[in-house]
């Protein structure tokens, strides 16, 4: 599936924990990968129309890879799993990857949406925010 000659392309932004997690699986796979900057609190370069060029959701990390830009990390990880399934990223039984996806729910479901820059966005203030 992999096209020959082709590295895959990181668009991320440094202090996203989304970015990190599929840095990591990239690393982790042993991947040859190229990461480009997307800063998203200061410069809102995720706004701009070049950047929708290439992600029309305008989220970071985008994952440009065997000819597809992939959003949404989780969905990254399942598919260089999917299509590079060595080195495996999940646990050998049903049991512990059960486990691990316990994990992962807790993270994307219940810790990432309070960090979100776009959720945090959308509230009038920090006092508002904190209600929620």
């Amino acid at each position: 599936m992999a096209i020959p000659g082709e590295r895959a392309v990181l668009y991320a932004f440094w202090a996203s924990s989304c970015s990190w997690r599929v840095r990591a699986a990239l690393v982790a796979k042993h991947l040859s990968f190229e990461e480009r900057s997307i800063d998203i609190v200061k410069q809102k370069q995720q706004k701009t129309e070049s950047y929708r060029v290439i992600c029309p959701s305008q989220k970071v990390p985008a994952l440009v890879i065997d000819g597809v830009t992939l959003v949404e990390s989780m969905a990254m990880l399942q598919y260089l799993e999917d299509t590079r399934p060595q080195p495996s990223l999940a646990p050998s039984t049903p049991l512990l990857r059960a486990r691990m996806r316990e994990i992962v729910e807790t993270v994307v479901a219940g810790i990432q949406p309070l960090q979100n820059v776009g959720l945090r966005g959308s509230f009038e203030d920090e006092a508002h925010y904190t209600k929620f």
